[in-house]
């Protein structure tokens, strides 16, 4: 647009196809479904504290008309980059979008971040306070050290969700092209229910054994222990939220990944 300022063509310039704002849990949770340059969907999750204000978790560069849905839920307060692989569009976002919040990632990823030019004010492991909504933030086992955290959140209700980013995909939905299909089934195997990727057995995960035993139990013993009755929502950074028999999808999950089970 004509007598727009750099940084607003900056903002624009990342602004990639995506769907409305759209509520995954009355009142406490929503995300926008994003797109990429090449076929994988994206989601950008914003979690109301209890204070009312938000977190936003892996920023996306939105429309204004979206801008203005999430900023009339409430004052942003901070700004999750779950891993370094999740970037693309943090600062800009912080920039147009939330100057005022604090921008924070994994303590073991802020070196890296740096690198790239994410500088971030603090990190998820302080963000953890049971008070405001935020439970845990954990490692998973038979993953690398360091990388991404698991975000434990508080439902209300006693129901507690978790948020990941690349360790679980959900991708449901068929890409419409035939390059899309090819991409997400046979080269990444991103697409299908709950499942870690066959580029992250491959490239990322170091102990299947211990990964499957993390999600079937320990992460549910964890969120036994903080206090919750029962998980009740799983997010993840591709693909759909998971909104009923957590447990079984964890436990299906683990299968998949140990080959037990299929994953069409």
């Amino acid at each position: 647009m004509g007598g727009s300022s750099s940084k607003e063509d900056s903002y624009e310039a990342h602004v990639l196809p995506h769907r409305d704002l759209e509520e995954v849990w009355p009142r406490v949770l929503w995300r926008v479904r994003g797109s990429l340059s090449f076929p994988l969907p994206r989601n950008m999750l914003m979690y109301r504290l209890s204070t009312g204000k938000l977190l936003i978790w892996s920023a996306i560069a939105v429309a204004e008309s979206t801008v203005a849905a999430i900023q009339a839920l409430g004052p942003i307060e901070v700004l999750v980059v779950p891993s370094s692989h999740h970037t693309l569009d943090a600062m800009v976002f912080k920039a147009r979008v939330a100057p005022e919040a604090s921008l924070v990632c994994p303590e073991s990823e802020r070196e890296t971040l740096a690198k790239k030019g994410v500088l971030c004010d603090g990190t998820i492991e302080a963000l953890v306070d049971r008070k405001v909504g935020v439970a845990a933030a954990l490692s998973a086992d038979g993953m690398p050290e360091g990388g991404e955290l698991a975000l434990i959140l508080d439902l209300g209700d006693g129901l507690a969700a978790v948020a990941v980013c690349d360790l679980l995909f959900n991708i449901l939905d068929e890409p419409p092209t035939w390059f899309g299909r090819f991409v997400g089934r046979h080269l990444f195997g991103s697409l299908g229910p709950l499942h870690v990727t066959k580029f992250g057995k491959r490239f990322f995960v170091k102990d299947r054994d211990k990964l499957a035993t993390w999600l079937t139990e320990t992460l549910p013993t964890t969120i036994s222990n903080l206090g919750f009755r029962d998980l009740g929502l799983i997010t993840v950074a591709h693909g759909d939220p998971v909104t009923s028999d957590c447990r079984r999808n964890l436990q299906l999950a683990a299968d998949r990944l140990l080959d037990k089970i299929p994953l069409d």
